[in-house]
């Protein structure tokens, strides 16, 4: 006998979707539908919500899965660019090979893919709270328009071959000296991603890394740029030199472990959320499974039952036989009471 299929629906534990919530496959907006279920687009399942706790919290690490990637992608990107682009330009520099600046713009040009990614708009729920910095839209387009300035300051092994000469390779000094200053906008979003994936000392540390290159940074290549027309540094301005390229090469160094431990903890938030959707799949399954079960016995149990109805109350139906008592006959022996003539 086949199942009804009414007994086989799946029962939906999970609550209506009332916010903005999106498909961590195809970024479907699914409010309106139920946790547990599938996304209509994609058919990607729904990840229940624990009790309690927003699909998106007030935390980096419980944001959906496409973000993550995202966040994730923007700083392997920043770290390959970072690296290639001043190692390449520095050879390039030190052995008069213009050819090496080509790859070392390819990867400044990898650098502001992955700004464009790490400065991506975070999701909202009604129970995150608006960040000043992360939620401004401003801060975001800052970076994306002036982080592309690195391409111009990789690029003056290139400018010193073209007519312009010395003239190009001042321009590039000039663009590097901007470019660092250009890394604290950058620093502090992402000094405030950290804060808001609750890694407050890699936030200090993202803000410390920001104001030495701004600080050092524009000192050790504008001293050089001065010795063109002014000959070397004497004295105080040489030990300010060293101090401010030594300063500059220890924040580059750490602003790139910073980010390659955000990397990390977007990498681990990843995991852990497809850690958790399979367990809510297989949650999802053996739910199923024992629904599916617990209508089959229903079903058996209706079929065994067989013609057997409730008690039922009032006339017997029409071709019943009743059986009457004889006349006079009592069917139950009740006391009639008093009589007449009784003592």
């Amino acid at each position: 006998m086949p199942l009804d299929p009414r007994l086989l629906e799946r029962m939906t534990t999970g609550a209506v979707i009332t916010e903005d919530r999106f498909c961590d496959l195809c970024r479907y907006n699914l409010r309106g539908l139920q946790a547990g279920g599938r996304c209509p687009e994609c058919g990607h399942p729904i990840a229940f919500s624990p009790a309690g706790v927003a699909a998106t919290v007030d935390n980096l690490t419980r944001a959906p899965l496409f973000y993550l990637k995202t966040v994730a992608l923007g700083s392997i990107l920043l770290v390959v660019g970072s690296i290639g682009s001043i190692l390449l330009d520095s050879l390039a520099r030190a052995l008069t090979m213009p050819a090496l600046a080509v790859p070392a713009v390819l990867s400044a040009l990898l650098w502001w893919a992955g700004v464009v990614l790490v400065t991506t708009e975070r999701p909202l729920s009604r129970n995150t709270v608006r960040d000043v910095l992360l939620d401004r839209p401003h801060l975001r387009w800052l970076n994306r328009t002036i982080q592309p300035i690195w391409l111009i300051a990789v690029a003056g092994p290139i400018l010193s071959t073209t007519p312009l000469g010395a003239i190009g390779a001042l321009i590039s000094a000039i663009a590097l000296a901007f470019a660092l200053l250009a890394t604290v906008p950058l620093a502090i979003y992402l000094s405030a991603l950290a804060e808001w994936a609750s890694h407050t000392w890699l936030s200090a540390r993202f803000r410390v890394a920001a104001w030495g290159l701004a600080l050092a940074g524009p000192i050790a290549l504008i001293l050089p740029v001065l010795v063109v027309g002014f000959g070397p540094p004497t004295g105080l301005l040489a030990l300010i030199a060293v101090v401010a390229l030594i300063v500059a090469a220890i924040c580059q160094i750490l602003f790139l472990i910073c980010i390659a431990t955000l990397c990390s903890t977007s990498l681990w938030a990843i995991g852990n959320a497809r850690s958790a959707a399979r367990i809510q799949r297989r949650a999802a399954k053996r739910r199923q499974q024992h629904e599916e079960e617990m209508a089959a016995r229903t079903v058996e149990a209706i079929e065994l039952s067989g013609d057997v109805g409730p008690p039922q109350t009032g006339p017997a139906p029409s071709g019943m036989p009743v059986l009457n008592p004889p006349p006079g006959v009592r069917p139950y022996p009740v006391d009639p009471g008093p009589q007449p003539g009784d003592p």
